[in-house]
């Protein structure tokens, strides 16, 4: 397993498209810089927060990140008026605020264990906890409403210049299919080619998964700007693929060592299925996240300690649908957090003396979170580091009043987090029961079924196997970060074995039943010779 983590990591810190993955940490760290900057010149609350809503938004397509800055946008009109609405009716009422705040937070869980964006609900969510209850620190609903009304410009700043930039510098569908195509090619060529030095780029490559080109071919054909071309383009993302899933076969070893006996254990999902439990599993997780936040919350009341409010914060940006993703995500928040406050530190000592305005400042937090830019690209086995370290240095170096050094402040969010993640590991290990296993075998078994019913159409299929090996790969990292949960069984983790083992039989057999559209070079898109370039 190490050397699959090792493969992971070395791809999304150093993957193929270096030049695309620059200029895109370029592009974040310019906005965010420009966030900072007219977010000092016009006085608005909340710097930090605006600056890591920049890298919180971002997705590997323009359309993509459009979409969840408008949907950020959205959220936070709708916890503003809630909130209004809820600061109104329990305003001297700490009776009824407080269990609002609870089921609020238990709302947002739910609705987000459920949800392909749950980070965007989860966000709101924290919000509308935090604004209610700050009243316990500040007990004046007139003064916390006039600052509530702040965190829409607060909200809208950042994703206004995020949308404007990546309309201008994003890539929108066309080019982004025409990028990951590129993309796929050169690593074809280097399978042709390939030799020992470059043969540990190309199996971490695989491993990775490259992003999905599936929503991008739809836009492009729902668009209806490329009526006549699309067919090509389908044609050329349905063969790029195949060759890369039949490459796949010969050159990227098994990184787990096989079981003993050379046998592969076969998972009993039905006994599984037989564990009757009072609550779905969406409920669940929502009952023990809600548990972790409401234990947050007392603790931060008994300590009476301002610095530490990120131990509630912690525990909502942690908690997300299953366990094994609770512990890792709780691993990299620590490491990024360390990273992080090294760099806040020697920031502090050598660079925030000597900044005279806020264009100095902005300047130099686009410089800093270059780096951290780079690894929030990354998918979700590092891509969380990054955005800690952010965080970790928006919140200390940006939110200061002035070039003043006061480490009681980071010191103060340290504890902080390291309170918040300790209670949500806990609280996820004591109380919620999660075997990945039987639900990354029953994921398994609806692909199998989904492959099996496949009818071959010649307008789809290409698409569909698309869809197919990116449900695939996701499944391999589901189960990478479920073997990296240090409380897993030994028969579990056996079980994740075998089931990293089906995986991949699962992709060659998509592969084989995938009938390739046919496209004549001289009809190839724009930009391309019967190959993406």
């Amino acid at each position: 397993m190490k050397q699959l983590h090792s493969f992971l990591v070395f791809s999304d810190l150093w993957p193929f498209d270096l030049k695309d993955r620059a200029f895109k940490a370029l592009v974040l760290a310019s906005v965010v810089g420009l966030t900072i900057v007219f977010s000092k010149h016009l006085s608005l609350p909340e710097t930090a927060l605006s600056a890591y809503l920049v890298l919180f938004a971002v997705r590997p397509g323009a359309f993509e990140t459009i979409g969840i800055a408008i949907a950020l946008i959205f959220a936070a009109l709708f916890a503003v008026g809630l909130l209004t609405l809820a600061i109104m009716a329990t305003s001297g009422q700490p009776a009824l605020r407080v269990p609002l705040m609870f089921v609020a937070a238990f709302g947002c869980f739910y609705l987000a264990s459920g949800s392909s964006e749950g980070a965007v609900v989860t966000t709101a969510g924290m919000i509308i906890f935090e604004v209610l209850s700050a009243l316990d620190v500040i007990p004046f609903p007139d003064l916390v409403l006039r600052g509530m009304f702040w965190l829409i410009a607060v909200v809208m700043l950042p994703m206004g210049l995020l949308i404007v930039s990546q309309l201008l510098l994003g890539r929108l569908p066309l080019s982004f299919v025409r990028n990951e195509l590129g993309l796929r090619q050169k690593v074809l060529d280097v399978r042709v080619a390939c030799d020992q030095s470059n043969k540990r780029s190309v199996r971490s490559f695989f491993l990775a998964s490259p992003r999905s080109l599936t929503k991008p071919l739809r836009q492009i054909r729902n668009s209806g700007f490329l009526p006549s071309s699309f067919p090509q383009w389908q044609a050329l993302a349905d063969g790029t693929a195949r060759n890369l899933a039949l490459s796949l076969q010969n050159l990227v070893p098994h990184p787990i060592a096989a079981p003993i006996g050379g046998k592969t254990p076969q998972l009993d999902v039905r006994s599984a299925n037989n564990d009757k439990t009072p609550f779905s599993p969406d409920i669940r997780f929502a009952l023990v996240a809600t548990l972790a936040v409401g234990i947050s919350y007392i603790v931060f009341l008994l300590l009476t300690w301002p610095e530490i409010h990120t131990i509630t914060i912690t525990a909502f940006l942690i908690s997300i649908s299953t366990k094994h993703e609770t512990f890792y995500k709780a691993g990299l928040r620590m490491v990024g957090f360390l990273a992080g406050a090294l760099i806040t530190i020697a920031t502090l000592f050598w660079i925030i003396p000597g900044i005279e305005n806020a264009s100095q400042l902005g300047l130099v937090c686009s410089v800093v979170l270059f780096p951290a830019a780079w690894i929030a690209l990354s998918n979700e086995v590092v891509s969380y580091m990054g955005l800690q370290i952010a965080l970790v240095f928006l919140l200390t170096v940006v939110n200061s009043p002035g070039p003043e050094i006061d480490l009681a402040i980071a010191w103060g969010r340290f504890c902080g987090i390291l309170l918040g993640t300790l209670i949500v590991t806990v609280a996820f290990q004591t109380f919620l029961t999660d075997r990945p296993e039987v639900r990354i075998g029953k994921q398994l078994s609806t692909l199998r079924r989904r492959n099996a019913a496949r009818t071959f159409d010649h307008r789809s299929d290409g698409e569909e196997m698309l869809e197919l090996t990116d449900q695939v790969a996701a499944l391999r990292r589901q189960i990478f970060i479920a073997r990296k949960d240090p409380t897993q069984s030994p028969s579990s983790k056996l079980e994740l074995d075998a089931l990293w083992i089906n995986t991949n039989r699962l992709f060659v057999e998509i592969v084989n039943r995938t009938r390739p559209l046919n496209y004549k070079v001289g009809n190839a898109p724009p930009n391309s010779t019967g190959r993406a370039s």
